[in-house]
């Protein structure tokens, strides 16, 4: 039987479901890594932010960016300290939480919260506490602080309309050929603001 060989390069499918819900508008991709969600969004039409604490990570969506003639706005910061000083349509933030501690993680959803506009969606994907202890040792870019508990991310989202959400095992799959397949418990959620919450 043949194993699921994950590319990393490619869009979450998780997060790229947003356009099942919105099409176009401002978009902001918090953490945004090699820049697979960046790129994606701003192929399909959207006024994409990209940010990361990375200046490697920077310079990559950058030239990549350039290399496709997208217009994406690149900023290195962490999301502490990424300004509230507009709102966006859409915030992305897929597989970044588990790098932050409790009460970062805390401050980070608070903050895509009030950078959300009326009607806007967040859309999250992350791991849970129902991976094993060290699942992520041989990470290059970090190990993993704080994870999120089974129902905990619906939980701080109450008064948000959830429109999609699961928690699951993804299928077992490997990243580099003769790797031993992996499976990884996520959860995955689309939520949109409501007008009683501008």
């Amino acid at each position: 039987m043949s194993v699921k060989v994950i590319d990393r390069t490619q869009p979450n499918s998780y997060i790229t479901a947003l356009l099942r819900y919105k099409n176009s508008g401002m978009l902001l991709d918090l953490g945004a890594g090699h820049g697979r969600h960046a790129v994606f969004f701003a192929e399909h039409g959207f006024e994409v932010t990209a940010v990361d604490p990375d200046s490697a990570f920077c310079s990559e969506i950058t030239d990549k960016a350039l290399a496709k003639q997208l217009k994406i706005d690149v900023i290195q910061s962490d999301i502490a300290s990424f300004p509230i000083d507009k709102k966006y349509d859409a915030i992305v933030s897929a597989m970044v939480l588990h790098f932050l501690e409790y009460q970062e993680v805390l401050d980070a959803i608070e903050k895509m919260k009030e950078l959300t506009s009326k009607d806007g969606l967040n859309v999250i994907s992350a791991y849970t506490n129902q991976n094993v202890a060290d699942f992520m040792k041989d990470n290059p870019h970090g190990r993993e602080a704080y994870l999120l508990k089974p129902g905990e991310l619906k939980d701080l989202y109450e008064g948000w309309e959830i429109l999609e959400y699961s928690e699951d095992w993804t299928e077992p799959g490997v990243i580099n050929e003769g790797d031993v397949p992996q499976s990884y418990h996520k959860v995955n959620m689309i939520a949109r603001k409501t007008e009683t919450l501008s």
